[in-house]
């Protein structure tokens, strides 16, 4: 189909997207074409990232190829596009966050050099938190030692806000009480 290029922008971009939903990929190559730079630019400025954005940009265009047929032409085109990139972006930066496993290592090397320097705290740190459970020790280092607030606590381990809450007061309760063992 040969495309007029007389229309405005906004009637143009719609030509293209009724056009990919009919199977056009000539009409997805200039819709590219036309609006790369901004969905780069609003990824990377999302993610501040150029592999990602890149990656985003890519995954938007197979976006529109698959869902230009649930278009609503009464949408305006860009804003239509653009949410498809701000939506792959919110997914990229949720998984990078729960993938964002903090290592029991890590962290007790994290002790060992803050505060806690000295042989006897770390290993007294170390001893205090044996008794705890992987999840307690993660939920208990996330929040005193991070710095993370609950409910990112939650997000970052996949939880209820009141089961962090619950086993972060549990925890507390048993390193009181080991506290007060040693």
């Amino acid at each position: 189909m040969m495309y007029n290029f007389n229309h405005t922008d906004v009637e143009t971009y719609e030509i293209y997207i009724l056009d990919i939903a009919s199977g056009s990929k000539e009409a997805l190559e200039i819709l590219y074409n036309k609006t790369r730079s901004y969905v780069y630019g609003y990824a990377f400025s999302m993610l501040n990232n150029v592999t990602d954005a890149e990656d985003i940009m890519q995954d938007t265009y197979v976006n529109i190829y698959k869902y230009a047929s649930m278009y609503n032409p009464r949408n305006k085109p860009l804003a239509w596009i653009l949410k498809i990139t701000k939506n792959l972006c919110l997914n990229k930066l949720n998984k990078k966050k729960k993938h964002k496993e903090t290592n029991i290592d890590d962290i007790e090397h994290t002790i060992a050099a803050s505060s806690l320097n000295s042989n006897h705290n770390y290993v007294l740190a170390r001893t205090i938190l044996e008794d705890l459970t992987d999840q307690e020790k993660k939920i208990i280092i996330l929040s005193s030692i991070e710095g993370f607030k609950y409910r990112e606590i939650a997000e970052l381990l996949e939880l209820n806000l009141t089961t962090v809450l619950s086993k972060y007061h549990r925890a507390m309760k048993k390193l009181r009480a080991k506290y007060k063992e040693v």
